[in-house]
């Protein structure tokens, strides 16, 4: 598999184009289905000579609109021999959610929805820094795709919390992710919702995506599993009544007990009835599962190339350590440097906070560079 060598096009956050640069000597861009993947870049201080490579900035790598990130940090390393380089990194452009809390309507404590966890979502985005939002809250060039009902149903009672924080607990709670790219025609953001396809081994209705050494689809496997966050129950706390506060119990199945039944509190003020509560918490049990997540890279010369055979979000099969797997793709890497090209794949759920499917690599990137 080659991939021909992108440019960087550094645009405003009014999305004018102020440079075009390809003397970078390395690039690698994570995206990420429920949350925001990061990237970082190097490139000599004089290949900047417009000064574009700035925080707040927009980074599009090629003509890709997917690919489009926000520069958060840009740091200026002298070398010993005389060479000055720019390091930059920063995260997917749908990071930029974090810059708003959800504020409810005037009156009101919280924001409370019951409805397919798309339209959740996209009410969420269209109220606080869409169209419906104040002017001075309103995101310039933010388009909101067309609402298709998809998800499970959720209920939402929010305020005054994260933006991208509720985003994120919705997204894996359904199993949806969300994705903010650009339409260079339109001049707009987009935000849109990702639906993974079935690709599995069993199925079949769509090509299937099998990842294995022996099909010279995957190498370099590494598997995590643990418990991180999971909780295989929820105690739903409702609104603070006279009589006390009503608690449901949310739970799949049959009600752990013993070393299998992990605890965690939830709090749901707008809510006094347990069928209410109980609604509320089943929504949120698949946002504390237990870790896996198994990264591997995709092979030079492999047969599947990512937005062809595969996507974010597609549930596919994975060969590794003697078992097969079927998991959907929570991330793509894909890393540029003088050497070539490699995509890193992340399988299934990492453990919370892990924005990248190659743990710690924006600071192994800045390391190398202070090294020099």
């Amino acid at each position: 598999m080659t991939m021909n060598v992108p440019s960087l096009r550094i645009l405003t956050n009014t999305l004018e184009l102020v440079a075009d640069l390809d003397r970078y000597a390395e690039l690698y861009y994570t995206r990420s289905l429920s949350e925001p993947g990061d990237f970082a870049f190097s490139l000599p201080i004089e290949a900047d000579s417009e000064g574009a490579v700035a925080e707040g900035n927009l980074l599009l790598i090629g003509n890709d609109g997917r690919r489009i990130g926000i520069i958060e940090e840009v740091e200026r390393k002298a070398l010993d021999k005389g060479s000055e380089w720019l390091i930059a990194r920063g995260h997917e452009a749908k990071a930029i959610f974090a810059r708003r809390i959800i504020l409810p309507p005037a009156g009101a404590a919280r924001i409370d929805m019951d409805a397919p966890a798309e339209t959740v979502m996209k009410a969420l985005v269209e109220s606080q820094c869409g169209p419906s939002a104040e002017t001075r809250r309103r995101f310039p060039a933010l388009k909101i795709a067309a609402d298709l009902g998809r998800g499970c149903r959720y209920s939402l009672s929010s305020g005054y919390a994260s933006l991208l924080s509720e985003l994120c607990s919705i997204a894996k709670a359904s199993g949806l992710g969300f994705s903010l790219s650009f339409d260079p025609g339109g001049q707009k953001l987009i935000f849109e919702l990702i639906e993974g396809i079935d690709r599995s081994a069993g199925q079949k209705e769509n090509p299937r995506a099998l990842f294995a050494s022996e099909y010279d689809t995957l190498s370099e496997a590494r598997l995590i599993q643990g418990y991180g966050r999971h909780a295989s129950i929820l105690y739903v706390l409702g609104a603070k009544l006279a009589e006390g506060r009503p608690v449901a119990l949310a739970f799949d199945g049959t009600e752990p007990e013993g070393f299998g039944r992990f605890e965690r509190t939830l709090d749901a003020p707008s809510f006094d009835t347990l069928e209410r509560l109980f609604a509320y918490g089943q929504a949120r049990l698949s946002a504390y599962p237990t870790t896996f997540f198994l990264e591997a890279v995709l092979p030079e010369g492999s047969s599947l190339v990512p937005d062809r055979d595969f996507a974010l979000g597609d549930l596919c099969t994975v060969h590794a350590y003697g078992q097969w797997y079927t998991v959907p793709i929570h991330s793509i890497e894909e890393h540029w440097t003088k050497d070539g090209f490699q995509i890193r794949l992340g399988f299934g759920r990492p453990s919370p906070g892990a924005f990248s499917a190659s743990l710690h690599v924006t600071n192994e990137l800045l390391e190398a560079f202070r090294a020099r």
